[in-house]
C-alpha cells in the first residue's frame, strides 16, 4: 500500500453511498492500481461480497442469481 495520502473519487455525488458494498470493489481496485493483482483480469472476473473488518469476504443476499447472469454474460468461474 502507498505510505502516502490516497483519494477515491466516489462520483457521481448525487447516488446516495453508504453501508459496506463499496469496500470490496475499492479494495480490489486498489490492489490493481498498486499492482498488487494483475489489473488485466478484471474485465474477466466478477467479485462479490463484502469486505469485512479482519480482511475477510462476508457473503451477500442474491449471490446465486448474480453467479448465473455473470455466467451467461461470460465471466469465468
Amino acid at each position: 500500500m502507498p505510505t502516502t495520502n490516497l483519494v477515491v473519487n466516489m462520483a457521481p455525488a448525487d447516488i446516495r453511498k453508504e453501508g459496506s458494498a463499496y469496500d470490496l470493489p475499492l479494495a480490489i481496485g486498489l490492489l490493481g492500481a498498486s499492482e498488487t493483482i494483475s489489473s488485466e483480469k478484471f474485465s474477466r472476473y466478477l467479485v462479490m461480497g463484502e469486505l469485512s473488518l479482519d480482511g475477510s469476504i462476508q457473503p451477500i443476499k442474491g449471490a446465486l442469481s448474480i453467479a448465473i447472469k455473470a455466467r451467461e454474460a461470460g465471466f469465468e468461474d
